[in-house]
């Protein structure tokens, strides 16, 4: 009786890990769309920045 409680509490120790790694790997899969996104995001934010902060200021005099 103690060898198949043993037994049983292994197996479903097992089926637990199997479960948990499945669960993380389907987390990072979905992780790596989001990251390409935010980074897209944020090249084009800076981008957008980089050419408000080459305009001129109202009432700055541009040199050519």
């Amino acid at each position: 009786m103690i060898a198949a409680a043993r037994q049983s509490a292994q197996q479903a120790r097992a089926r637990t890990a199997e479960h948990l790694l499945a669960v993380r790997l389907d987390q990072l899969s979905g992780q790596n769309p989001t990251r390409d996104a935010k980074a897209t995001a944020s090249d084009s934010r800076a981008q957008r920045l980089a050419e408000y902060a080459a305009r001129a200021l109202p009432g700055e005099v541009v040199e050519a």
